[in-house]
């Protein structure tokens, strides 16, 4: 019987375990802020050192800095809804941090966002003579910080991330935004593998001394992919082993 060449064993071992078996993940991230009516998004991407139990059950994800990052302005397209609101912006990127799972509890944990997200007020994101700037320190940590400008004082309220649910506030009604681990297929127990997908969401208190306080919220979404070297080598080991199937029935 053949032998498989010494040099092909890892190809056929990752073949067989699946990226489970490797610690790193890459992935694709988008970061959203939801305030009342309008959302702003940032993407990006990255790899996660992941770990599991009982094969591609995931129990915990690091995620790096900066996977998440970039400038983004949404116009406000219903005027009357808020009026004098033009738009939302934002200029960041998310912090690192590590979200874990405990016993049958949801995934969450700390994870910073840095930069800047603001109501822009009278004309449209980025040259609004004027805005309401949100502070973001909290937001994925917990606690409370304040941002000024000549026109408001703004406080807001966080908390850690979660793939439970949490409720903003939209005009005189709310809505829930909701976390979730699943893979492909939506099986729970199989996110930690190519095609999952993890969204942690965040809520977000903002009070400031010109408006009502209104519930908002954060959401990031974290969807595992394969990274270009790993793809390329697997493609690359496809390749060779079909090559020493063709080979073994040329002898016969």
């Amino acid at each position: 019987m053949d032998r498989i060449p010494t040099a092909l064993v890892p190809l056929v071992w990752m073949a067989v375990a699946g990226t489970a078996a490797a610690a790193p993940l890459g992935f694709d991230a988008t970061l959203t802020f939801a305030v009342q009516n309008l959302t702003v998004s940032v993407t990006g991407s990255g790899t996660a050192q992941v770990s599991t139990s009982g094969g591609n059950n995931l129990t915990a994800v690091s995620v790096p800095s900066g996977a998440a990052s970039g400038t983004a302005t949404t116009p406000q397209t219903s005027p009357a809804f808020l009026p004098g609101v033009a738009g939302l912006s934002f200029a960041g990127q998310n912090g690192s941090g590590v979200l874990t799972r405990t016993a049958s509890g949801p995934l969450g944990g700390v994870l910073p966002i840095s930069g800047g997200l603001r109501i822009c007020v009278v004309s449209s994101c980025p040259v609004a003579p004027a805005s309401i700037p949100i502070p973001v320190s909290p937001i994925g940590v917990g606690g409370t910080a304040t941002a000024s400008n000549t026109f408001v004082s703004v406080t807001a309220v966080g908390a850690p991330w979660t793939t439970g649910s949490v409720t903003i506030d939209i005009g005189t009604t709310s809505a829930q935004l909701a976390g979730f681990v699943h893979g492909p297929a939506s099986n729970t127990s199989t996110a930690a593998q190519v095609g999952g997908v993890i969204q942690v969401v965040t809520p977000i208190v903002v009070s400031s001394t010109t408006t009502p306080t209104f519930r908002a919220a954060a959401e990031l979404q974290l969807s595992f992919v394969p990274e270009p070297g790993t793809a390329a080598l697997l493609a690359g080991g496809v390749v060779l082993l079909g090559a020493i199937g063709r080979r073994k029935r040329d002898r016969r």
